[in-house]
């Protein structure tokens, strides 16, 4: 197929040109896709260095009732509830790092299906430049 200057151009070197032309929009959307999963991740992260830290502090509540009881019943009890109370907590923390998560995914997807038609049309032959 011809050029503009009327020279013969390789099979494939159109598709090659719109390729060489978005790869800065490509790397910029890699740049911006990675950061946001960093984002993401310190995110998650610091929310469970929060939870890590309040349960710590039941635990050394724990050895401190414990420690300090010289009921046998009551150290029991003591067991039962920091028990109860840790699986409770935990859940909830599961739960709230699997909404972070998928919050994160649909947002991801979103992104990404925008990302891949902004590079179809910069692609398109007919947006050569």
């Amino acid at each position: 197929m011809p050029n503009p200057e009327g020279q013969q151009t390789a099979p494939g070197a159109e598709a090659m040109n719109s390729l060489t032309r978005m790869m800065p929009q490509f790397l910029t959307a890699a740049a911006r896709m990675q950061g946001e999963m960093f984002d993401a991740c310190m995110k998650c992260n610091i929310e469970l260095l929060d939870f890590l830290r309040s349960r710590y502090e039941e635990d050394r509540k724990l050895a401190l009732n414990v420690t300090g009881n010289g009921d046998v019943s009551q150290t029991f009890d003591t067991f039962l509830e920091f028990w109860r109370k840790g699986m409770l907590q935990y859940f909830g923390e599961a739960g709230k790092l699997a909404n972070m998560n998928a919050e994160l995914a649909t947002g991801a997807a979103r992104r990404i299906a925008g990302e891949a038609q902004e590079f179809a049309k910069s692609a398109s032959p007919r947006n050569a430049a």
